[in-house]
């Protein structure tokens, strides 16, 4: 079967859209959303995690966002939908591993519900934050980047079943980590 990737501001089907600023593949002058890229949800009134199925095609290590993959919202109902001039295909079903037929049977929601333990804030005595890049390390290897937006405040991780550390690399750091995968 033969699938799109989604794109930054392609819509869903909640009545929401997809931010996607981390990749490096652009289609048509827009970042390809990747695995862990967010999308809004008009029923939940927020932003939150897209669940990037492309076992194939990846950037930065994570998935590419396919027509179809769930937005990891607490309704459950959202998905996010192609926009009509994508020109990046990504064909299903062929591939001989046990990798694929993996990634067909895994669930569209978490088995478990987010657990969010806390959250980072990042302060400063002098100067503002905002635009201050950031990387993000879980315990079981799942990696978020960006910059640090107006308040100050970091995304908030899912712990998942079982709370867990998590390592902020800063500034230099954080962008060679960024790129390092």
């Amino acid at each position: 079967m033969r699938r799109t990737a989604v794109r930054d501001r392609d819509p869903t089907t909640t009545g929401g859209f997809v931010i996607a600023v981390a990749s490096t593949i652009f289609d048509n002058g827009k970042h390809v959303a990747i695995d862990g890229d967010e999308a809004t949800c008009a029923n939940c009134k927020g932003a939150f995690k897209i669940l990037g199925s492309a076992t194939r095609m990846t950037c930065h290590g994570q998935r590419v966002v396919l027509d179809g993959d769930p937005v990891l919202c607490p309704c459950g109902k959202n998905k996010v939908i192609t926009g009509c001039d994508s020109k990046i295909f990504y064909e299903e079903g062929n591939a001989l591993t046990d990798t694929a037929s993996t990634i067909e049977a895994r669930p569209f929601m978490p088995i478990a519900p987010s657990q969010y333990d806390e959250t980072v804030k990042c302060m400063a005595r002098v100067s503002t934050l905002a635009g201050y890049p950031y990387y993000i390390e879980t315990a079981d290897g799942r990696a978020y980047s960006g910059r640090v937006n107006n308040s100050g405040m970091l995304p908030r991780i899912d712990t998942r079943t079982a709370a867990g550390d998590y390592v902020v690399y800063w500034g230099d750091e954080a962008i060679g980590k960024q790129y390092e995968a």
